[in-house]
């Protein structure tokens, strides 16, 4: 165990970086390489189960592997970035970011290959995520983290413009999300299916990516409004003319007693 910080920067001819780490109770900061030196590095944390602070993976330049198998809490922020790695990110157990306690940030800078985190489930703060375009290596082409339930701040993805070529992201996926503060996606590509599982999150604030699609649910909302009124107000017709009726057959059946009893008095 580790009882503070881990810092390891600026090693450009590393090609085998492992530690054995099973807690560190502080941050974690790794950027081994920001030059052009293709070492083909791993980095590995085979046993690592816990961070107690931030963890940020800043530039690994020509990195082949960054391997946590093992990670289930991040306790303060997490900062990624994929710029130039060779291969996915994947977090395979982390389970949670931050803590109730706190106010941390998730951020994920897809720059080339993507961030995996297939258990991923509860994000205390907020997270933003930011990619690329498809002409500068953009390998990734979905945002997909199914499993994540909760994010107790704001959700916010963007993807920018590119006049050059295509964005490289067709697809967003929180179908597991039950809790958010806000959902904000904004830039313009090739996003063709947002899937969210949030029926009803506390603010839903949607800025979609082409503003054809924009306008297109505008209007789809405002039909789906007018058809919810027709709907309500036809039902209230509906119930008023059975009210009527009702009444209309209650004083007949008055009038029809009146004279049956008019005529019984004869």
């Amino acid at each position: 165990n580790m009882q503070g910080n881990f810092e390891c920067k600026d090693y450009f001819y590393v090609k085998r970086f492992i530690m054995p780490f099973v807690n560190v109770a502080g941050d974690i900061t790794i950027a081994l390489n920001t030059g052009s030196v293709d070492t083909g590095a791993e980095i590995e944390f085979p046993k690592l189960q816990e961070i107690g602070g931030a963890l940020t993976l800043g530039k690994n330049i020509n990195a082949n592997k960054i391997d946590f198998p093992l990670l289930k809490r991040i306790l303060g922020s997490c900062s990624v970035t994929t710029s130039s790695l060779k291969d996915d990110i994947e977090f395979s157990n982390l389970e949670s970011i931050g803590t109730e306690a706190g106010s941390t940030q998730a951020e994920f800078n897809i720059n080339k290959t993507n961030i995996l985190c297939p258990k991923l489930k509860t994000i205390h703060g907020g997270v933003n995520i930011i990619t690329d375009v498809a002409m500068f290596g953009m390998t990734a082409n979905n945002i997909s983290y199914p499993n994540v339930e909760s994010i107790s701040g704001d959700l916010s993805i963007t993807c920018p413009f590119s006049a050059f070529g295509p964005n490289g992201i067709v697809s967003i996926d929180f179908s597991g999300l039950k809790s958010v503060k806000s959902i904000n996606i904004s830039g313009q590509g090739d996003v063709v299916s947002v899937v969210s599982g949030c029926g009803s999150p506390t603010v839903l604030g949607i800025l979609l990516l082409k503003p054809c699609v924009f306008i297109s649910l505008i209007f789809l909302l405002l039909f789906v409004g007018l058809c919810a009124q027709g709907s309500a107000n036809g039902s209230a017709s509906c119930h008023a003319h059975k009210r009527a009726d009702v009444a209309a057959a209650r004083s007949a059946g008055n009038a029809s007693n009146g004279r049956s009893e008019q005529r019984a008095e004869r």
